[in-house]
């Protein structure tokens, strides 16, 4: 590229026009921009209501947080697990007991061989681990994990210490 090129010219009037149009800093912009592009789906097991994954069924962040708070804990096969299609992220949500809930998301490096990250949680960490879930954010560090076995094994199996740091 010359001297004579207007190519970085062009780049700055662009560049000045995209800033003036979108403020980078406001984070509620930010925010909007990525819900509204997100490729969210779920399936779910509670008392009464069962969404399959074949579905494909989107969900967004006030739902899942409404359908998590109404699990029934004392169905014992309830659960919902959240899927981000775009970024290839999964997590499941047990809930176990009132303010208790198992949570688990795969094990995938290099590829799925059958555990899973795992651990226990109360509702306020619940609802922490889905608002960076949504926000595309680092969900995954809000709360301490262990490698756990496959999904299917019993949650007493993993309550009773089998967990493997």
């Amino acid at each position: 590229m010359g001297p004579d090129s207007d190519i970085g010219v062009d780049f700055i009037k662009m560049k000045n026009i995209q800033v003036s149009e979108y403020d980078m800093f406001d984070q509620s912009q930010i925010q909007s921009q990525k819900i509204a592009y997100q490729d969210i789906e779920y399936c779910m097991a509670n008392t009464g209501k069962s969404v399959s994954y074949s579905e494909h069924r989107k969900i967004d962040l006030q739902t899942s947080l409404s359908e998590t708070k109404n699990l029934d804990w004392t169905y014992l096969d309830n659960g919902i697990s959240i899927i981000n299609n775009k970024t290839d992220d999964c997590v499941f949500f047990r809930r176990i007991d009132s303010d208790k809930w198992y949570v688990d998301t795969p094990i995938q490096l290099p590829k799925f061989d059958g555990f899973f990250w795992a651990t226990y949680a109360d509702e306020s960490t619940v609802e922490a681990i889905l608002k960076q879930f949504f926000a595309e954010c680092d969900w995954f560090c809000v709360t301490h994990w262990f490698e756990a076995p496959d999904l299917f094994e019993q949650v007493d199996y993993i309550e009773s210490g089998s967990l493997r740091k």
